[in-house]
């Protein structure tokens, strides 16, 4: 789905919206194909600091299942979507939308693997550090004190009467 991509302007936004209708209205199993990376349609879109609400609705409404869909590394979209962007904000929206379809994404873990990079000054060599650590959505959105995630969760399981869906997430190696 090369359709996927930031838009420059609302004449982009509305042919991008334009083609991914046709696309899907011929083709709508291609909602849930993967590429090489095990990333859906719903994944790349995720991807974009600015998400487009209505090729977000568009793919939820034709492949809802993708929300719970891995990547080959283990990522749901809702990962994608509250993963660090360097300092890019969070899509609210977004994450709300993909929420209502399925909150039990919440509380999938994740692993995610960071690199820091150290300089000595004497000698001008860089030295790396691999860490590795396991999150869900959830775990992040209260590590950075985000209270709209959980107030948005608690109403999206109340109105679907799954409030007892809080368990222990499960780790994914």
């Amino acid at each position: 789905m090369c359709v996927l991509r930031c838009m420059r302007d609302a004449k982009e936004r509305q042919q991008q919206q334009q083609l991914l209708r046709f696309i899907l209205a011929h083709r709508p199993h291609s909602a849930a194909q993967s590429n090489e990376h095990g990333e859906t349609p719903l994944h790349l879109l995720a991807g974009h600091s600015d998400v487009c609400q209505e090729s977000l609705k568009l793919l939820l409404r034709v492949a809802p299942q993708t929300t719970m869909h891995r990547t080959v590394s283990g990522k749901l979209p809702l990962h994608v979507l509250m993963q660090h962007r360097g300092g890019l904000p969070i899509n609210i929206d977004a994450v709300c939308a993909v929420l209502a379809m399925d909150p039990s994404a919440a509380l999938e873990r994740a692993k995610e693997e960071r690199i820091s990079f150290t300089f000595s000054g004497r000698s001008n060599s860089a030295l790396s550090q691999s860490v590795i650590t396991h999150w869900s959505p959830l775990e992040r959105a209260k590590e950075q004190d985000m209270a709209w995630f959980t107030t948005v969760l608690d109403r999206v399981l109340w109105q679907r009467g799954l409030w007892n869906v809080l368990t222990k997430p499960r780790i994914v190696n």
